[in-house]
């Protein structure tokens, strides 16, 4: 893809994977409703864009049809979000590293057999092999980026030795520069002209790479990496990204620098021109967001946040009225406002991040990126209202107070008290230091409790509006704190992780290195902690288990069903994430690849139901009646699914 339209940025993850879609499902046009998998009673929202996962994307069917490229081919249609068809890649092995020609028709990608020292081509719409695997790199390195040409004929390959090469189709033909970057590459694209390369580094340049005269025009910055690049449709600039100084534009010919663009304070981590070359697109990274530029002026037009997570992917629409962006989520965007462009429908415009289900089981709460906060009628799907408890920050936990009037959600900083009827926010308690509530819990005796980023424990009189206690649990480790209410309504268990080394060095010899898994009981009346035995591996989900005595512990490597007086394990299941009990205690509910798993106290299974269309689920909540279960995912909808009997 060339650099008008494809992003020149460093692989800092590949987009979450969101969601798979149904085939042969059927879908409406005006997105006004969506087919539902088997054994889902209904979906709160409208999925957009789910399933968009990849490093690239294109347009197709003269822009009415958005392609997106990973280890798979998703195709959206445009003006709706909504999943048009896949296309799974033939081969077995890993893909990774892709690219795709802007006319979403040929396919580039490092085939990871071997050490990710191999590229090869697909063709788009069927999948097929266009070219078998290609070698281009020696066992001492691998590929670190790739980047197609406009035509398909070339593939230009960065490598982590810093080397910068180009494989010709027409008989598997590998060229390489005979000068490189001094440190790692960390992207490639083409030139407009389909036949220069660009490339960045560690070693704190840009180059553009002639193959005529096997030299590059290096262009230098005062930061010591460079992860972005973009050269715009008539080749007369270069817009380099710069840790130091936010984007530098460089004249292309002369290599005279032109301006200076400031991003405040946030890492770029794409770079993208419009058609017209009058504006400049950068998507951020400590700040998640796309910001838009005049080039001419150097001044900011407009910006956007409320993005996952580094958004490293930038598209222009063929006529540059509008701008699709991935940073975790895929948002089009309308360039001449900033606003985004989403179908006339409801639903999260990002990831679902977690869901509470009312006492009476008649609604179901949810939460998300800029701060969302939706109140949904679990009988009609509907939305009864949305609302937004943050500006910069996701919203992260979700309960309802005892008698359902009041939705609680965590942000950044605070915890939000919303009206239940009216959406409308009662209070906000608030701190000073930067963490977010990773759960919300109500106590036995009515009580809020809320655990955070930084493994604090804190209790919320709700009628006051006022902290009671808290309680710092030991410091150091994972920032990941999963937490759960035991049955006994007054004991929260925290987890979290960390890196152990055992033994010591000796001849030079690095002493083993281990992760453990800690779970600390913490009394929300007295603050008094217990600490259960390490265990191996990182805890990544806890549920509270159908007594005061047990506790899931979900690890990375197998799931606990854990005694904590006898303070061992009942029994061992696969790994599993997210985990939850029905309220009655009769059954366990684990997602495990793919599906949810329905299983007795002891841990037997006894049914499932495949997941199909919800793709990744990051939270799930069982409802009160024990017979239904809504699951989240990490698209934008929520599904609600009868449990087998």
């Amino acid at each position: 893809m060339d650099a008008t339209t494809k992003t020149a940025a460093v692989a800092v993850g590949a987009l979450a994977a969101l969601a798979a879609w149904a085939p042969g499902a059927s879908r409406a046009r005006d997105g006004a409703a969506e087919a539902l998998p088997e054994h889902a009673e209904r979906r709160l929202g409208v999925s957009r864009f789910v399933g968009a996962g990849g490093d690239a994307f294109a347009w197709a069917d003269d822009g009415e049809t958005l392609v997106t490229v990973g280890r798979r081919v998703d195709r959206f249609e445009a003006a709706t979000g909504l999943p048009r068809g896949r296309t799974e890649l033939a081969g077995d092995a890993s893909i990774g590293k892709t690219s795709i020609t802007p006319d979403a028709g040929i396919i580039a990608g490092v085939d990871a057999t071997g050490g990710w020292r191999a590229v090869g081509l697909w063709h788009a719409d069927t999948g097929e092999r266009l070219l078998e695997p290609v070698p281009v790199c020696d066992e001492a390195t691998s590929i670190s980026a790739t980047a197609i040409a406009p035509d398909g004929a070339a593939v230009a390959v960065g490598d982590h030795a810093g080397r910068v090469r180009i494989l010709y189709r027409e008989g598997a033909r590998v060229y390489t520069f005979p000068d490189r970057h001094g440190a790692a590459t960390t992207s490639v694209a083409f030139a407009p002209d389909g036949r220069r390369v660009i490339s960045t580094g560690h070693d704190g340049t840009a180059r553009v790479w002639d193959p005529d005269t096997e030299k590059a025009k290096v262009f230098r910055v005062k930061g010591e990496t460079v992860v972005a690049a973009a050269i715009s449709p008539d080749g007369a600039r270069l817009a380099v990204d710069d840790p130091q100084a936010g984007v530098v534009i460089f004249d292309a010919a002369s290599g005279a620098e032109v301006a200076r663009i400031r991003v405040a304070e946030s890492n770029v981590g794409a770079l993208a021109f419009s058609p017209d070359g009058k504006w400049l697109a950068v998507g951020t990274g400590n700040d998640p967001g796309v910001r838009l530029f005049s080039v001419e002026a150097g001044s900011q037009a407009w910006a956007l946040a409320g993005f996952s997570s580094w958004v490293n992917e930038l598209l222009f629409s063929p006529d540059g009225s509008a701008l699709v962006a991935g940073g975790g989520n895929i948002r089009k965007i309308e360039v001449a406002t900033g606003k985004i462009l989403a179908p006339a429908t409801e639903g999260h415009e990002t990831a679902v991040a977690a869901v509470a289900i009312s006492p009476d089981g008649a609604a179901v709460a949810s939460t998300g990126g800029a701060g969302a906060v939706r109140l949904w009628d679990a009988a009609t799907g509907k939305a009864r209202w949305g609302t937004s408890i943050s500006k910069r920050f996701p919203a992260t936990a979700v309960a309802f107070s005892r008698d359902g009037s009041e939705v609680i959600a965590g942000t950044n900083r605070a915890i939000v008290v919303i009206d239940g009827e009216t959406g409308d926010e009662r209070a906000r308690l608030a701190w000073d230091d930067d963490a977010s509530p990773t759960a919300l819990f109500l106590a036995k005796s009515g009580a809020l409790v809320s655990v955070d980023t930084k493994r604090r424990v804190r209790v919320w009189d709700l009628g006051a509006r006022r902290m009671l206690r808290e309680g710092a649990l030991t410091s150091g480790g994972s920032s990941s704190v999963p937490a759960a209410m035991l049955g006994d309504g007054r004991t929260v268990a925290v987890a979290w992780s960390r890196w152990m080394r055992e033994g010591a060095d000796e001849d030079g010899e690095t002493p083993e290195v281990t992760i453990a898994g800690h779970v600390v009981l913490w009394d929300v009346e007295t603050g008094k902690e217990t600490a259960l035995p390490v265990l191996s591996g990182t805890p990544i989900a806890l549920a509270a288990g159908p007594d005061a005595g047990s506790l899931i512990v979900a690890l990375d490597g197998e799931t606990l069903i854990w005694d904590i007086e006898r303070k061992a394990a009942r029994a061992k299941l696969p790994p599993a994430r997210p985990i939850t009990w029905t309220p009655d205690g009769e059954r366990l509910l684990t997602v495990e690849t793919g599906a949810v798993i329905v299983r007795d106290p002891g841990g037997a299974e006894t049914g499932r139901f495949d997941l199909e269309a919800s793709g990744w689920v990051g939270a799930i909540a069982a409802f009160p009646d024990g017979k239904r279960v809504a699951t989240a995912d990490h698209g934008n909808t929520i599904l609600i699914w009868k449990l087998p009997e």
